[in-house]
């Protein structure tokens, strides 16, 4: 009867937060805080060398795939409730961590936008550190979804209010494809089947490529087919700082193909390296690949970062939040 009172306690409790941070008669206006891909823990005690934490960090800290140099998906930082101030309510994702000993099974509860506008707070309720270790473990793939979910709306958002809308509708009318760029990229080369947009620094190459090939029989969704048309195009299209150097897919890490669905399409889903021929030069790639709505033709839309000097994971992050906007609900 004790657990019984407890968990329909919790779930009361549940029940009034949800509606509190979900009144619209009160919205939250307060910008998030801390770093792209950051995450506050807080605990009731301190966990520091203990089992939860190393699963925490197993989750959080698994590496960010198919970038140049190893970085976790996600950073972290760890307090204890009495530090949890004013100050740091606003941080974009939050795990708080409650113990209760009668409680059945450990178990997880998403708000959105408790004290800032965008933000994740994660509760995680359990009977001890081991059982709630262990949940976390099972339930990693989850936790990474929500997260990147959370990540890519806020640079989404972002997006659409510098967005630029004459480049926006130069894409549609040449790919039927809507993809939300913000302003500073440039057109840099377009041909009546492939387009290049991209931000140059003295430090940085950001790039999108948006291009169209013809369906032949049933490899469209193949590697070796998309990795050839992705040379064919990057090789007539996207010459290297010098002469007779190009743009092509680095065959030194075999690029991973992930097949989605997005709505009513089947989505080749491609994560991998490029080089130049003929220079030493090279970054990361992640592309979007579905047939058109006649069903003849692949539409793909494709990013790529060159920053040398700087950490890659938020560069791709950005991109893929970019490329990601094709299929949102207009």
């Amino acid at each position: 009867m004790r657990r019984f009172a407890s968990q329909a306690f919790l779930f009361l409790i549940s029940l009034i937060l949800f509606y509190a941070c979900n009144n619209t008669s009160h919205p939250v206006t307060s910008k998030i805080s801390g770093k792209i891909g950051e995450v506050l823990v807080i605990s009731p005690i301190d966990i520091q060398r203990t089992a939860l934490r190393d699963s925490i960090e197993r989750v959080l800290h698994e590496e960010y795939p198919y970038i140049p140099q190893s970085e976790p998906r996600f950073s972290t930082i760890y307090i204890t409730e009495k530090a949890f101030s004013n100050v740091l309510k606003p941080f974009r994702n939050i795990f708080m961590i409650h113990f209760q000993a009668d409680s059945v099974q450990p178990s997880m509860y998403l708000q959105k936008d408790v004290w800032a506008s965008g933000q994740c707070v994660i509760s995680f309720y359990a009977p001890d550190q081991r059982a709630l270790a262990e949940y976390i473990g099972v339930n990693k793939r989850k936790l990474i979804s929500l997260l990147e979910d959370f990540e890519n709306a806020r640079i989404q958002n972002a997006n659409k209010v510098l967005c630029d809308h004459q480049m926006m509708d130069s894409i549609y009318a040449q790919f039927g494809v809507h993809l939300i760029l913000p302003k500073g990229y440039q057109l840099r080369r377009a041909a009546n089947d492939f387009c290049w947009y991209s931000i140059e620094t003295p430090d940085i190459s950001q790039g999108i490529f948006i291009y169209k090939y013809k369906c032949v029989g049933d490899n469209s969704w193949v590697v070796d087919s998309i990795v050839a048309h992705r040379n064919a195009y990057t090789r007539e299209y996207v010459p290297g700082p010098t002469k007779e150097t190009y743009m092509k897919v680095s065959k030194v890490i075999p690029p991973s193909l992930d097949i989605l669905r997005k709505g009513n399409d089947t989505v080749a889903y491609m994560r991998g390296f490029w080089e130049v021929e003929g220079h030493p030069m090279g970054g990361a790639y992640i592309s979007y690949a579905r047939l058109t709505p006649t069903r003849d033709s692949v539409l793909v839309t494709d990013g790529y970062i060159y920053a040398p000097r700087f950490k890659k994971r938020d560069y791709v992050r950005a991109l893929d939040a970019i490329l990601l906007t094709q299929f949102s609900e207009r």
